[in-house]
């Protein structure tokens, strides 16, 4: 799907990264799950396509989650406020998809076990136009 370019998206933000742990080198920003040796701040993001009816558009939920110990709160909702602007009613391209737009469902705390550690939301829908049956002649 556009995986990547979400990846590529979050990585590549200046304001993001600053607010995140490092893993190999990069923001810790995982596709799925963290892994077990992951230190937070960190953030994990996942697409589901649905509505498939459409041939030249698909649509899809995005799921992106935000994870910090709250050591401090101003950064941590510095990075959630970032999040919101970097998706909500913004624009995507890969080489699969044109105009990948988001559009913010929700978005909120999740409860953790330790009333520490800060677990955040984000769900937005996103539609977009399939290259391939836009590029026919």
């Amino acid at each position: 799907m556009f995986e990547s370019a979400l990846y590529e998206k979050l990585i590549s933000d200046g304001i993001l990264a600053e607010r995140l742990a490092v893993y190999n080198g990069k923001p810790a920003v995982f596709s799925g799950l963290a892994p077990e040796d992951a230190e937070r701040p960190w953030i994990t993001f996942s697409i589901t396509r649905y509505n498939t009816e459409s041939i030249p558009v698909d649509r899809f939920n995005v799921y992106i989650d935000y994870f910090d110990n709250t050591v401090s709160s101003k950064e941590a909702n510095e990075a959630i406020m970032q999040i919101d602007i970097m998706f909500d009613n913004q624009v995507l391209n890969n080489e699969r998809y044109d105009h990948i737009r988001f559009y913010r469902v929700s978005s909120g705390s999740v409860p953790e076990d330790d009333r520490r550690k800060l677990h955040y939301n984000f769900q937005f829908s996103a539609r977009a136009g399939r290259k391939a049956w836009m590029e026919q002649p």
